[in-house]
């Protein structure tokens, strides 16, 4: 019967090697891309393009701001609001 200690540090070995090996897979360079993809799925679209947007102009250095350039959804919501207040 092996002795416990070997057995322990086997398993120990094993897992170390697997966390290296997922460490690993989720760092390498081919797999950036989707991974921001994958990240932006919750914002859906208009919200991905816009983060996609900034993304590249913080890699390009420009310091224009993506989200003043597109009404809200308040501010939507309170335009439309006050066309349906205003008297015909």
């Amino acid at each position: 019967m092996p002795d416990l200690g070997l057995l322990r540090g086997a398993i120990t070995i094993v897992t170390l090697l697997t966390f290296g090996g997922i460490c690993w897979w989720a760092y390498r360079p081919e797999n950036r891309e989707r991974f921001e993809d994958d990240g932006l799925l919750a914002f859906g679209e208009d919200e991905a393009r816009r983060m996609e947007q900034v993304q590249r102009d913080k890699a390009s250095g420009s310091a224009r701001r993506i989200f003043h350039d597109a009404p809200s959804d308040s501010d939507k919501r309170s335009s439309e609001d006050s066309t349906e207040e205003s008297p015909s």
